[in-house]
C-alpha cells in the first residue's frame, strides 16, 4: 500500500479562525480476488485467491473553527467537509469485455468504485392503448407482457428496443457517502444560549426495495404513499387509469421483471441538508442559584430534525438518507421531536 498525505493548519486575526486541510492519496495493489481475467473459463476448477487487483483513493478534508466576541455576543462557528474517490486501476477478477456497451457498464478498469447502472424511467403507462402505441419493444416480445401501469423506460440509443445497452450511470452506489459536511453554531449573550448542528451528505443513492417497492410484498401492509400514488384500474375498463395523481406502478405481490429492472425509478441519489438539533437554554444568574442553595441552574427548550432538505421526491417524508447501506423498507421515517426541562446541579 501507498498512502500521501498533505495537511496544512494556520490561524488567522490572532486566532479567532483556526483551519485544517488535508489531502490524501492512497493506493492498494494485491487486493484478493480469483483471476478471472488471465485464466481461460475451461480451467475446469475453482480458481485459488490472489493478490491482483489495484485501487487508488483521493480526497480531501477541511474543517475550521471560527470564535468572535461582539461585546456581550460570542460567536462560535465551526463547519467541516470531506470528500473522498476510490478508482479501479487494473481489475482482474473479471473476463475482458469486446464488446464496447459491455465494457462502459460494467468493465471497473479505470471506474469509480462508487457507480451505479442502470436504465432511466420515463413515468409509467398509463392505459393498454399507450402500451399498444409506443414506439419502443421494450420486452423484446412487442410489449406483449407489458400491463397498464408498467414503468416505461428510456431507448438510449434509440434503436426501438429496449435491450442492455441502454443502461448508463444513473446513481452513486449504495453506502456510505462519498461527500460529507456538516457545522456546529454555538452563539452566547450574557446568560442565553444557543446552539446547532447543521449535517449533510451527498454521493450515494438509496435503493427503494422490498415492501417499500412493492405492495403487499410478503404479505406486507401498503404504504400511504404507495396507496395513494399507485396506478388504479377503473372498475369499468380495467386499462385505464382513474388516479390522477398515479406516480407508481399498479398493486401486485411481486413486481414484473419490467419493473424490477435496475433504473432511477427506484434507486435514488441522494442529497441531503438536514438542521439536526437546535438547543436555547438560559442560566440563571449566580446571585439567584446561591440563594437557592444550587450550583447551577438552566431551563432550556430542544428540536431535533427540525428542517430536513432532499432530492427523494415521493419517498422524501418516508425514510431517513442517514439509514444505509440496505434497503431503507424497514426504517422509520424522520421524527420530529421537542423538548424542554430544567437542569438543576445541587
Amino acid at each position: 500500500m501507498t498512502v500521501y498525505n498533505v495537511g496544512v493548519e494556520a490561524r488567522f486575526w490572532g486566532g479567532k479562525l483556526s483551519l485544517e486541510t488535508e489531502l490524501f492519496y492512497r493506493k492498494r495493489e494485491g487486493i484478493i480476488a480469483q483471476n478471472i481475467e488471465d485464466v481461460p473459463s475451461t480451467f475446469g476448477a475453482d480458481l485459488p485467491v490472489v493478490n491482483i487487483n489495484s485501487q487508488e483513493k483521493r480526497g480531501i478534508e477541511i474543517s475550521a473553527i471560527y470564535q468572535e466576541r461582539f461585546g456581550d455576543f460570542f460567536l462560535v462557528v465551526a463547519p467541516n467537509f470531506s470528500l473522498a474517490r476510490a478508482r479501479w486501476i487494473d481489475v482482474k477478477s473479471q473476463e475482458e469485455f469486446e464488446d464496447e456497451d459491455q465494457r462502459r457498464l460494467f468493465g471497473l478498469d479505470g471506474q469509480q468504485v462508487n457507480r451505479f447502472v442502470g436504465y432511466v424511467s420515463d413515468g409509467i403507462f398509463m392505459s393498454q392503448a399507450e402500451i399498444d402505441n409506443h414506439p419502443v419493444d421494450q420486452d423484446e416480445n412487442g410489449n406483449s407482457t407489458l400491463r397498464p401501469g408498467d414503468i416505461k423506460f428510456v431507448d438510449r440509443d434509440g434503436d426501438g428496443l429496449l435491450t442492455f445497452r441502454d443502461q448508463e450511470e444513473i446513481a452513486y452506489a449504495q453506502g456510505i457517502p462519498e461527500m460529507v459536511y456538516g457545522m456546529n453554531l454555538d452563539l452566547e449573550y450574557k446568560n442565553f444560549r444557543l446552539s446547532g448542528l447543521i449535517q449533510g451528505a451527498s454521493m450515494f443513492s438509496i435503493n427503494i426495495s422490498g415492501s417499500a417497492r412493492t405492495m403487499f410484498s410478503n404479505q406486507s401492509i401498503p404504504l400511504t404513499y404507495q396507496y395513494d400514488l399507485r396506478w388504479q384500474p377503473d372498475l369499468n375498463d380495467p386499462t385505464v387509469n382513474v388516479n390522477p395523481d398515479a406516480q407508481l406502478p399498479a398493486a401486485t405481490q411481486s413486481p414484473s421483471f419490467n419493473n424490477n429492472r435496475n433504473s432511477d425509478f427506484f434507486v435514488k441519489d441522494v442529497t441531503y441538508f438536514r438542521l439536526k438539533n437546535l438547543n436555547l437554554s438560559y442560566s440563571f444568574p449566580r446571585n439567584v442559584v446561591e440563594k437557592l442553595n444550587m450550583d447551577q441552574a438552566e431551563i432550556y427548550v430542544a428540536g431535533e430534525n427540525l428542517v430536513l432538505l432532499t432530492n427523494l421526491g415521493i419517498y422524501k417524508n418516508s425514510f431517513d438518507p442517514e439509514f444505509e447501506p440496505g434497503s431503507p423498507t424497514s426504517r422509520l421515517p424522520i421524527t420530529r421531536s421537542f423538548a424542554a426541562g430544567i437542569r438543576v446541579t445541587l
